[in-house]
């Protein structure tokens, strides 16, 4: 009866550390926001489409703070309007 109750044991404590594995580790270029990087210090052009899925915002206004690994942002500065910065997120 003991070897029972071990074997039911051991099989809990591995389902549930499945339940407890840590997340995976993001792709570093998922979005792929290298591919934008020759944006950084232009305005951005009039005809740039930004894939799907993407957001362009100024410095300073309020982001949901969700991180979505396959989203490019592309930060503009609100008073030149060109981009400061392009990251995934």
């Amino acid at each position: 009866m003991k070897h029972v109750w071990m074997g039911t044991a051991l099989l809990g404590s591995a389902v549930l550390a499945g339940c407890f594995s840590p997340p995976e580790t993001p792709t570093a270029d998922a979005c792929g926001a290298q591919t934008h990087a020759g944006l950084v210090g232009e305005a951005l052009p009039k005809t740039f489409a930004p894939p799907d899925p993407s957001r362009v915002f100024r410095s300073g206004d309020p982001l949901t703070m969700d991180f979505v690994e396959h989203r490019l942002n592309i930060e503009l500065d609100p008073h030149t309007g060109k981009v400061v910065r392009v990251f995934c997120g």
